[in-house]
């Protein structure tokens, strides 16, 4: 189970006290009647904005969509009476709403908004607790390193600004991030420093349930009881019902490898009531599991398969949730192609219509001797020229709708893409071209440093566009839960598992019905100590420069996911080769995408082909990475001409 992070405690107090204490339904009720009741009636905008947040914040506990109806409402007053602060914190209340409502999409874009408004007005404050509920929304999204990144900040601005309890829980979720990309020392170091911190600040967040987790991890089983059974005895103290859950559970899965079955069953009988009334699926699952494994350990494997099946059928509906969520959040951004396609049908009809109209107008001119006629023929057209105007003008207003929503997933796609000046923190001398064909793209990068190693991709999704971008998430989803909650390292045993997990996910399997969407990708864990390259690619190949010399290492030929066909008696998409390769201070990696060489252009309309995208290589390698960018553009600019782009472009150059 992953520890538990400190994720809305830097909220207003209002709403941590809805999401951790609770009230009664009766009151809240009563309290919301009342506030509904002024706002309804004769009061000043800034009151009525006011008065909108606090419904919503009663209502959170109630009804979601209620909660998130005020939160709006709170923010057209804010943007009516400018006042940034309170729209600040409508679109934070939108984001906890939405992060309810496990939309983690449309939870980010409120988080990253609110934060922009904070940062405007100078409120500290503000920007620290945005900078928590995004690395919240990165840690749900199991981009840890960024949920760091974020948890980080959020400490250093708390810290500075004296919210000691607020620094303390960034503190606890920088702990928790390192524990989740399995770097146990460092959490341990950290973990270290919030109990050294809480000494000095009585109000800062328990370490121990980090501890706990820790030590569990490591083995030290007897220091991991100690410390869960301390949290979970102050959780119970506070009253803090869905942190107590998970210190139960945490706390019987250790008595349970301490061999205790009997006092590990104990403990999660008396927390089960508390699941199943409050529908903690995550935390059900866990239960399940645990009873299944100690019924098997007390030699009755009647009920241990009994509860096994059911921990199954619920991670089942946990997954199809989990699913469900993200299709519906990219579903709108789907549709946006049709959408253009039959708008610019009917632009085309309108058109088409304008001109024969107007040619039939001037027919009529001229052969018409009546004055009386050509009057007549005038209203008509200047009735459906007033109707052809009022047709564009809806048109236009329809294509900005698609290109906003467009827009909009350009920037959800980009917030799960890594930095580029991260990148070149990594790689002092490097550089990274990324053109997508359209504005969101089916090609993406991605790297992680783990030890000593430092694991760059380079990702090529069927597709393009909006179609393209939906594969991207799902690549990009299984590529992090392969790396950082299997623990897998080898890159040629990564492509293996994303393989079957693409194809689970998709349900592809054998034959010649099934969907063909998948990945190309080459993938390099760079070992700087050992001088070595592991290399694994699925579809596709890398280039290492050396002393005037490019070599090539191809990849397996097939690709992620798409049925398993057999060739010569034998299923050739399964397993995947790591290669090593050995490297020298210089030397240059070159990795890419098929889309730069497949560009059409040139004055047969060919391909770019791979020769050519060789030589261009070859040319910027002997100079320095500065203008490389500059030069590809160039290259594909001049060579396709007038001709659209074809496919989304990557290409990624690192001096090793």
């Amino acid at each position: 189970m992953k520890p538990l992070r400190r994720l809305l405690l830097q909220i207003l107090p209002a709403m941590a006290a809805i999401l951790l204490c609770g009230r009664a339904n009766c009151q809240s009720n009563h309290l919301t009647d009342s506030l509904k009741h002024i706002f309804n009636g004769n009061c000043p905008d800034s009151t009525k904005g006011r008065l909108a947040e606090d419904i919503s914040y009663e209502y959170y506990n109630l009804s979601i969509d209620s909660s998130l109806y005020y939160a709006r409402i709170s923010g057209q007053y804010a943007i009516e009476i400018d006042d940034k602060r309170m729209l600040a914190q409508s679109h934070n209340t939108q984001g906890i709403c939405y992060l309810g409502k496990s939309s983690l999409m449309n939870a980010l874009d409120h988080f990253q908004t609110a934060y922009e408004l904070y940062h405007q007005i100078g409120d500290k404050k503000g920007e620290a607790k945005m900078l928590n509920n995004l690395g919240v929304i990165y840690t749900e999204t199991q981009d840890y390193h960024r949920a760091k990144e974020k948890y980080e900040n959020s400490y250093q601005l708390n810290n500075e600004l004296g919210y000691w309890e607020a620094a303390s829980n960034a503190l606890y979720n920088i702990a928790g991030s390192h524990f989740l990309l399995k770097n146990y020392d460092e959490a341990l170091k950290f973990a270290k420093d919030l109990r050294h911190y809480r000494a000095l600040h009585a109000e800062a967040t328990n370490p121990d349930p980090i501890f706990g987790d820790i030590f569990e991890q490591k083995g030290q089983l007897d220091s991991a009881y100690f410390y869960l059974q301390r949290a979970v005895a102050e959780q119970e103290d506070k009253g803090d019902l869905i942190n107590w859950t998970s210190g139960i559970l945490n706390l019987a899965r250790v008595v349970s490898k301490q061999g205790r079955y009997q006092e590990a069953n104990s403990l999660l009988e008396k927390v089960y009531p508390i699941i199943r009334d409050n529908e903690f699926m995550e935390a059900e699952f866990a239960y399940l599991t645990q009873k299944a494994e100690i019924f098997s350990k007390l030699g009755d494997p009647a009920n241990a398969y009994d509860f096994l099946t059911q921990a199954l059928d619920l991670q089942d509906s946990i997954d199809h949730l989990n699913q469900m969520n993200m299709i519906n959040d990219m579903n709108t951004k789907y549709e946006t192609d049709r959408m253009e396609s039959q708008i610019s049908e009917q632009q085309a009809t309108i058109e088409n219509k304008q001109f024969w109209m107007a040619g039939i107008l001037i027919v009529l001119v001229l052969i018409s001797a009546g004055f009386f006629v050509v009057i007549i023929m005038l209203k008509k057209n200047r009735k459906l020229n007033n109707l052809l105007k009022l047709q564009n003008l809806q048109i236009n207003h329809q294509r900005q709708k698609i290109i906003s929503s467009i827009n909009y997933a350009k920037r959800i796609q980009q917030s799960t893409l890594p930095k580029e000046n991260e990148f070149k923190k990594l790689f002092k001398d490097s550089f990274i071209y990324f053109k997508p064909k359209d504005i969101i793209s089916g090609d993406f990068y991605a790297y992680q440093k783990i030890g000593n190693q430092i694991y760059v991709a380079a990702v090529d999704c069927t597709g393009h566009g909006v179609p393209g971008a939906f594969m991207s998430l799902i690549a990009n989803a299984k590529l992090n839960k392969v790396v950082n909650e299997m623990g897998e390292r080898d890159p040629g045993k990564i492509l293996s598992k994303m393989h079957r997990e693409i194809q689970e996910s998709l349900h592809q399997g054998t034959g010649d019905d099934q969907a063909m969407d998948g990945v190309e990708m080459s993938l390099c864990a760079i070992d700087f100590d050992s001088k070595e390259i592991a290399f694994a690619g699925a579809g596709s190949s890398v280039f290492l420069y050396r002393r005037g010399v490019l070599f090539e290492y191809k990849g397996n030929i097939n690709g992620l996911g798409g049925a398993d066909y057999e060739w010569s008696g034998k299923v050739n998409s399964n397993e995947f080769e790591t290669q090593k390769i050995s490297f020298e201070s210089d030397d240059l990696l070159y990795m890419f995408s098929d889309g730069i060489h497949d560009q059409i252009g040139g004055a047969a309309k060919k391909k770019l082909n791979k020769s050519m995208f060789r030589e261009h290589v070859m040319k910027i390698s002997q100079q320095t990475f500065d203008s490389a960018v500059q030069q590809t553009e160039k290259i594909i600019s001049d060579w396709k001409s007038n001709n659209q782009q074809t496919d989304d472009m990557l290409l990624i150059g690192i001096r090793l």
